[in-house]
C-alpha cells in the first residue's frame, strides 16, 4: 500500500485506500524523482522521512503529529480510547 505521497500539502492528511482502513500520507517533495516501479521505501512517520531502500537516498518531508502517532501506535482511535480508559 501507499504510505507516502506527492506534493499533496495538506499537514495530517489521513488517504482512504477505498475500504474501511485509512493510511497516513506523508507530504514528501521530490518522491516521486526518487523512486523508480518496484523500489521499496522505509518511512519514519515520526521523522517524516522517507528512504529508498535500493538507492539509500533519504527524503524529508512533514512529520506526523504526537497524537496521529498515538493513534497508529495503539492500531487505532479505538486502542487510544481503551488506554486513556474512555472505552473497555
Amino acid at each position: 500500500s501507499v504510505a507516502a505521497l506527492p506534493n499533496l500539502g495538506s499537514r495530517g492528511f489521513w488517504a482512504s485506500g477505498g475500504s474501511s482502513q485509512v493510511f497516513p500520507a506523508l507530504t514528501v517533495p521530490g518522491i516521486t524523482k526518487a523512486f523508480a516501479e518496484g523500489d521499496e521505501a522505509q518511512i519514519d512517520f515520526g521523522k517524516g522521512t522517507v528512504t529508498n531502500l535500493r538507492t539509500g537516498e533519504e527524503l524529508t518531508g512533514n512529520k506526523l503529529p504526537k497524537e496521529m502517532l498515538d493513534i497508529l501506535e495503539a492500531d487505532g482511535i479505538e486502542g487510544v480510547l481503551k488506554q486513556k480508559g474512555y472505552i473497555r
